[in-house]
């Protein structure tokens, strides 16, 4: 998977992984739309990806041809990511 397509995000070229939650109040500022608004939604997003990462994991696993532990490992990916770009993880972490 290629995740090297630049963006522009908050005003400079950024991969997707490179976005965070420090830059959602530019996000919202250059689409007219409300910064706390967009940092709630986002919230909310990831808890709902958060809340349904059992049952779609549970399914991709359940599929033929699926590795069990790699369905895990991409799930982890996936959350580590939600979480960081809505700021409740840290780089770090």
């Amino acid at each position: 998977m290629n995740q090297n397509h630049a963006q522009k995000v908050a005003g400079w070229k950024r991969k997707p992984g490179d976005t965070a939650r420090r830059y959602w109040d530019q996000i919202a500022g250059d689409a007219g739309l409300n910064a706390r608004a967009v940092r709630l939604r986002v919230q909310e997003l990831v808890d709902m990806m958060g809340a349904a990462r059992v049952d779609a994991t549970q399914g991709v696993t359940n599929q033929a041809g699926a590795s069990a532990g790699m369905v895990q490992h991409v799930a982890e990916l996936v959350e580590r990511n939600a979480l960081r770009i809505a700021g409740r993880l840290s780089d770090e972490d």
